[in-house]
């Protein structure tokens, strides 16, 4: 069955001149989402971009869903679906900018729901800002909740895996939290469970060799769980922020919300471009890092750990 069929039958050399590719498809069968650079596969598009479709091979229905939220047509390319296990959520990348606040001329993912045919960015920072950075690979969770990225920070050697939650509109960075290994970037290659709870990522992390002596970096599966064996991570209140309080050309004064948890925070881990600085009391609110290059940007983040040393992901954080 060729699903990537014209919409109006004068137009079939359109269609055989054009790629259609990287489809998605619903557990059943029935939807199948995919990008093509054909002009044809429905009436009117026009703007020359590779744009992403949707067909229903039960109504013979093709859609075109990597359109703007205030109307028209794409203006840059829109690609890799993914799709949610009733067809009703799909996850794309595209250049364009389809929000109406969309001004970082990045690439960025975006969530189609076919429930009330809404177009939404999920690649925003972390506090809900705009994302200056390059986003790609989306990967939807069966129940259409959670959506897994890669993002590439300024600056920074590596891409780093993201979830969007869809339900709650935050987007989290994807880490771990064993007291025994520090985890290093590139945190990559997310896979996703089809209920969000878990992720499978790879990572990089230290060890000695035993022949040298020397400490040397290897490649590592990881697993990221909202509950871990000895229970749950601590929770940031609603609108937890992380503020910088002073700021000179080569330090920082740092505050933040505090986290909570049944058992108490024990510390507190403090990250500056993804990489931890410094581990304070679970009851201090506040640090300085110190040793920074004037007129740099920096991004700082905060994480709570409880005593059973489960750490938070996605805390708080702050560009400056």
């Amino acid at each position: 069955e060729l699903i990537s069929v014209p919409a109006n039958a004068e137009d079939p050399d359109g269609v055989a001149g054009s790629n259609s590719e990287m489809p998605a498809i619903s557990a059943d069968g029935r939807y199948v989402a995919f990008e093509s650079s054909s002009a044809y596969l429905v009436e009117g598009d026009e703007n020359g971009y590779e744009d992403v479709f949707v067909f229903d091979r039960e109504e013979k229905r093709m859609l075109l869903i990597s359109v703007p939220v205030a109307g028209g047509q794409a203006n840059n390319n829109s690609g890799a679906p993914s799709m949610s296990a009733d067809g009703g959520v799909i996850a794309f990348e595209s250049y364009a900018a389809l929000a109406e606040d969309d001004t970082n001329g990045a690439r960025d993912i975006y969530v189609y729901r076919s429930s009330d045919s809404a177009v939404e960015r999920v690649s925003v920072g972390l506090n809900g800002e705009e994302n200056d950075f390059e986003s790609y690979e989306p990967l939807i969770s069966a129940d259409g909740a959670y959506v897994s990225y890669e993002m590439w920070p300024d600056g920074s050697e590596y891409d780093m895996a993201m979830i969007g939650d869809l339900r709650n509109h935050v987007v989290r960075n994807v880490s771990v939290s064993d007291p025994e290994m520090e985890v290093t970037e590139p945190f990559t290659q997310v896979a996703i469970s089809a209920d969000g709870a878990v992720a499978a990522f790879n990572a990089s992390y230290p060890i000695v060799d035993p022949t040298t002596g020397l400490e040397v970096t290897m490649p590592g599966l990881f697993i990221a769980s909202k509950v871990q064996g000895g229970g749950q991570a601590p929770s940031w209140p609603d609108g937890s922020k992380l503020e910088a309080k002073d700021v000179q050309p080569d330090r920082i004064s740092l505050a933040w919300t505090p986290a909570s948890d049944p058992k108490g925070i024990k510390e507190y881990r403090l990250y500056k471009d993804g990489e931890r600085i410094a581990s304070v009391d679970g009851n201090t609110l506040a640090y300085t890092a110190t040793g920074l290059e004037p007129a740099t940007e920096y991004s700082f983040k905060v994480e709570a750990v409880n005593a059973d040393n489960i750490a938070t992901a996605g805390g708080p954080g702050l560009r400056v």
